[in-house]
């Protein structure tokens, strides 16, 4: 577990007797292996798959192959996984789990109250028609309405 923004340093054995083709993947939502680098030997030098080009780094020495992530973001939550190329298979030889916590912070006001307003427009919106379609205040039109309320009040 790693908080949003900070940065992470995945580990793997290395199970290799020999200079080999080392090849880190990610799997996200039990269904999409990506790759993510690759790199032959210890001292080679390491290739990235698309998408994993700017923020990750991949190095090795004799005993341990390292994947590193700078300011980690959500979209890096996963399961990755190391394999190493020996005699014509590829063979895992670890899996960590990379589960990125934290909040999004806006950095701008303005562009923060706007996405309130948005949120308060369509809870109105919302409440409106549902006044209008069921023709009186009922319970599910007057949560909706406290839903407003406090939706409005925490964003001022």
């Amino acid at each position: 577990e790693v908080q949003l923004g900070q940065e992470v340093t995945l580990l793997c054995p290395n199970i290799s007797k020999r200079r080999t083709l080392t090849e880190w993947f990610r799997l996200v939502n039990r269904t999409e292996v990506s790759c993510v680098s690759a790199m032959h030997g210890s001292d080679g030098e390491a290739s990235f798959c698309d998408g994993f080009q700017n923020r990750f780094e991949m190095s090795s020495n004799i005993t341990t192959v390292f994947l590193q992530i700078k300011r980690v973001d959500f979209s890096d939550s996963g399961l990755y996984f190391c394999g190493f190329y020996i005699y014509t298979h590829t063979v895992f030889a670890n899996t960590v789990h990379l589960n990125v916590q934290g909040k999004i912070v806006f950095k701008s006001k303005l562009f923060q109250r706007c996405l309130y307003l948005i949120i308060f427009t369509v809870n109105y919106l919302i409440f409106i028609v549902t006044v209008v379609s069921v023709g009186s205040v009922n319970g599910l039109v007057s949560l909706n309405l406290f839903y407003i309320i406090m939706t409005f009040q925490q964003f001022h």
